[in-house]
C-alpha cells in the first residue's frame, strides 16, 4: 500500500505503459480498494491502445463487479460511494 501513490504518479503519465497501469489496478485490488481498481480499468476498457487491453479490462471489470456485489462493498455509481 505504501507504494500506491508511487504507482499512481507513474500511471498518471501521459506516456505510461500499460503494464504500469494494469500494476497500479491490481494493486488497487489487492489492498481492497476496489472503486480505484474500477475506476482504472474503466479507463482502461475505453481507452486501451489495443484490442486485448480492452478484453482484460473488461475481464478485470468483471471480475471486480462480483466481488463488490458479494462482499458488500458499495457498487459503483450508488449514493453512497466513496468516489
Amino acid at each position: 500500500e505504501n507504494l500506491i501513490p508511487v504507482l499512481e504518479e507513474e500511471a498518471g503519465r501521459p506516456d505510461a505503459p500499460p503494464m504500469m497501469v494494469n500494476i497500479l489496478a491490481n494493486t488497487y485490488k489487492k489492498v481492497g480498494r476496489y472503486q480505484d481498481a474500477i475506476r482504472v480499468w474503466k479507463k482502461v476498457l475505453q481507452t486501451g491502445a489495443t484490442y486485448g487491453q480492452r478484453i482484460e479490462a473488461g475481464q478485470k471489470l468483471q471480475e471486480l463487479f462480483k466481488i463488490v456485489k458479494t462482499g458488500g462493498a458499495t457498487a459503483p455509481g450508488t449514493k453512497t460511494e466513496n468516489k
